[in-house]
This record gives structure tokens, sequence and C-alpha cells, in this order.
């Protein structure tokens, strides 16, 4: 799973920091960060 902020901001048609403001306000995480936790659960899942 190599997806990134700017697959994300592509998807949903927002810009890179758009994506990244929204994570912040909702998630209280950066894009990047919830990435990575979602990398390291993903194996223990499977």
């Amino acid at each position: 799973m190599n997806i990134g902020v700017k697959d994300v901001a592509a998807v949903v048609h927002l810009t890179p920091r758009a994506v990244q403001y929204l994570f912040r306000q909702q998630l209280d995480t950066t894009p990047t960060e919830y990435l990575r936790r979602i990398r390291c659960i993903e194996p223990i899942r499977t």
C-alpha cells in the first residue's frame, strides 16, 4: 500500500495542503502520520 498525500488529494479533488489542513482539523493528526499508523496496523489484521 503505497499511498501518499498527493494520491489522496487527487482522489478528493483538493490540494495536498487542503488535505493536510482537513486531517489536522478533523482527526488531529497529519495525513502522513495517519497513513503510517494504518500501515502498521494492516499487517496485524491479515
